[in-house]
C-alpha cells in the first residue's frame, strides 16, 4: 500500500459501494438462474456477467483515483476485450 494513502479512513461512499458489491453479485447470479431455469434462457448470465465486471471495475477504478494507486493498464486492455 502506498506511504501516502490514509487507509485509516477509507471514503465511506466507496467503502459502501465495495462492501456491497458481493451482495449485487449474489442477486445477479439469482436472476440468471432464474432466467436460465424458469425462462429457458442460458444467454441472460453473460450479460450479467459482464454488468457486474463491469461495476467491479469501475469501483476498482475510483479506488485506485481516490488513493493513488497505480493503474492497471494491461488489466484494463484484457478486461475491454472480454466485455465487449
Amino acid at each position: 500500500m502506498p506511504e501516502s494513502s490514509d487507509w485509516v479512513n477509507v471514503d465511506p461512499e466507496l467503502a459502501n459501494e465495495a462492501l456491497s458489491f458481493s451482495n449485487s453479485v449474489t442477486i445477479v447470479q439469482m436472476m440468471a438462474d432464474h432466467a436460465k431455469h424458469l425462462e429457458n434462457n442460458p444467454f441472460d448470465a453473460e450479460t450479467y456477467a459482464k454488468e457486474r465486471g463491469r461495476a467491479a471495475w469501475a469501483i476498482a477504478a475510483k479506488l485506485r483515483t481516490k488513493y493513488k494507486l497505480s493503474e492497471r493498464a494491461y488489466q484494463a486492455k484484457l478486461l475491454a476485450e472480454l466485455l465487449t
